[in-house]
């Protein structure tokens, strides 16, 4: 089974540190053909946050969904390298959602790839729809 998670976040704040209204969009795929999606605002949150948040979202929908092995596509760069280890989470408003998304990993098994904007394009919609 084949199962492709496309995931955004978006928030209406200028910059990486200000705090806007924010939302999350999900797109789930088996085998190419769309078996979910999913958007929920969030609140006041940071992009990252929200991009977070988004990624959660799949990886949830995914285990209570049975959806085995998921790819997870985000375009944040951020996300994608901390949750790989690449980088270090030393920004404290996103380091429980990273434990969040470690503690999913103890039990379920999925990769997480970064990947262009425009690659994410249905979850970014669902998420700036909920946002207008």
């Amino acid at each position: 089974m084949n199962v492709e998670v496309f995931c955004d976040g978006a928030s209406r704040g200028q910059g990486q540190k200000k705090y806007g209204e924010a939302s999350c969009g999900v797109v789930v795929y088996r085998n190419r053909k769309k078996v979910a999606q999913f958007a929920r605002g969030l609140g006041p949150r940071t992009n990252n946050e929200a991009e977070y948040e988004a990624v959660i979202a799949g990886l949830l929908i995914c285990s209570m969904a049975d959806l085995v092995d998921p790819i997870i596509y985000t375009d944040s760069a951020v996300v994608a390298n901390q949750v790989n280890g690449k980088w270090r989470c030393k920004n404290s408003a996103l380091v429980p959602l990273l434990m969040t998304i470690e503690e999913i990993r103890e039990e379920y098994k999925f990769r997480v790839v970064q990947v262009p904007r425009a690659f994410v394009w249905e979850a970014d919609s669902l998420a700036k729809q909920f946002l207008d």
